[in-house]
C-alpha cells in the first residue's frame, strides 16, 4: 500500500517538474540529442496543451463510461440473452479498426477538430467498459441475487444496490483500460485538428525535431503511468474492503 502511494506520488511529481521546468530538462535533452534540436513550445503553451489533453481524455472517457455501462445494463433486461453476442461482435469489429481509421471516417461527417476525435476515441473506449461491466454482473453470486429478490427488490434495485457495487472492482479495471487507451489515442487526434500534447509530436515529426517529440511523448507516458497506478490503487482498496 505504502509503496503504491509513493510510486504514484513520484510519477505525479515528475510530471509536474517536467511541465513546470522544461527549459532545464531541455538542456539535458540537447546534450544527448543531435545538434539543431530545440524547443518550440514554451512552458505556458505546454501547460495549455496538457490541460487540453486532460479535457479531451475526460470527455471521451465520460462518454465511453456512460455508454458502456448503459449497454451492459440494457443487456440485463434481455431475457433471451441474445443481445450480448451481438454487442461483443460489434465491439470486436470496431476494435479491429485502428484509431486513426475511425477518426478518418468520422472527419468527413463532423469536420476537423475536437468533435471527430472525441467520438472516434470514445468508440474505442466503450468496449472494455462494457465487457468488464457484463463480466462483473455475471460474477455476482446468484445466492446474493436471490436474497435481494427475497427482500422485494425489483430489477433496477438489484442492479444498482447489489450487482453494481459488487462488480465495481471489475468495472474499474475496464475503466482503467479505457482511460489509458484515451490518453494515447487522443494524441493521434492532433493530426485531425484537435489540441493536446499530440501537437508537439506532430510538429516534431514534420520538422524532425527530437526534443519537440519528447516534449509531447514524455508527459503522455507519465499520464498513462499515473492513471494506471491510480486505478490499481483504487482497485486494491476496494478489494481490501
Amino acid at each position: 500500500m505504502r509503496k503504491k502511494i509513493i510510486g504514484l506520488a513520484t510519477l505525479i511529481s515528475l510530471l509536474v517538474i517536467f511541465l513546470w521546468n522544461y527549459q532545464g530538462i531541455e538542456q539535458v535533452l540537447q546534450a544527448w540529442l543531435p545538434t539543431g534540436s530545440s524547443i518550440f513550445v514554451q512552458r505556458t503553451e505546454l501547460w495549455t496543451l496538457f490541460r487540453e489533453h486532460v479535457q479531451l481524455v475526460s470527455i471521451t472517457v465520460g462518454i465511453a463510461l456512460s455508454v458502456g455501462i448503459a449497454i451492459a445494463i440494457s443487456e440485463e433486461f434481455d431475457s433471451t440473452r441474445q443481445v450480448r453476442p451481438l454487442l461483443q461482435q460489434l465491439g470486436t469489429i470496431f476494435q479491429s479498426f485502428p484509431t486513426v481509421a475511425i477518426i478518418a471516417l468520422i472527419v468527413p461527417l463532423l469536420g476537423y477538430g475536437n468533435r471527430a476525435v472525441i467520438i472516434g476515441v470514445a468508440i474505442y473506449g466503450i468496449l472494455p467498459v462494457m465487457q468488464n461491466t457484463l463480466t462483473g454482473f455475471e460474477q455476482v453470486d446468484p445466492a446474493v441475487i436471490d436474497a435481494a429478490k427475497g427482500m422485494g427488490m425489483n430489477r433496477w434495485q438489484q442492479i444498482w444496490s447489489v450487482k453494481f457495487p459488487l462488480a465495481l472492482p471489475i468495472i474499474l479495471a475496464g475503466l482503467r483500460t479505457a482511460v489509458i487507451i484515451s490518453i494515447s489515442a487522443v494524441t493521434i487526434g492532433a493530426a485531425a485538428g484537435s489540441g493536446g500534447l499530440g501537437l508537439p509530436i506532430i510538429l516534431g515529426l514534420r520538422s524532425q525535431n527530437l526534443v519537440l517529440i519528447l516534449q509531447g511523448t514524455i508527459p503522455i507516458a507519465l499520464m498513462a503511468l499515473i492513471a494506471d497506478q491510480a486505478f490499481r490503487l483504487w482497485e486494491w482498496r476496494l478489494h481490501q474492503r
